[in-house]
């Protein structure tokens, strides 16, 4: 989904610094970031952003691991398991935060436009 790649390419310093809040190390950030962001776009492209969202929040080692393999994260990252889950997990606070800012923010814009009236 373009809205969640955009939200990567946009706001990068924003999810380095949520995994830092995590204990992660910059460095463990910068080489978990690239990885991680296109399985959570492919996840998105699949499932749909608020899915894919839903299903990180939960922290659930299997639940999440049914759209994304936290073990060659893991692997690829030099993490474990549970610290993907964990990055994933504030990954996903703060793509829920810009979902929906974003998403009121259109509902705001809709309701703004005239409703047009029904020919008779």
């Amino acid at each position: 989904m373009d809205f969640i790649k955009k939200c990567f390419e946009e706001e990068p310093g924003i999810f380095t610094e949520c995994l830092q809040g995590v204990g992660f190390s910059v460095e463990h950030a910068s080489q978990f970031l690239p990885g991680v962001t296109s399985f959570i776009i492919e996840s998105t492209q699949k499932t749909g952003a608020f899915q894919t969202i839903t299903c990180l929040l939960s922290g659930d080692q299997r639940q999440v691991s049914k759209i994304i393999d936290v073990e060659v994260i893991a692997k690829s990252s030099a993490i474990n398991v549970e610290q993907v889950i964990t990055g994933l997990h504030a990954i996903a606070s703060v793509l829920l935060q810009v979902y929906s800012k974003k998403s009121k923010n259109l509902v705001k814009t809709n309701s703004s436009f005239p409703v047009l009236k029904r020919a008779s």
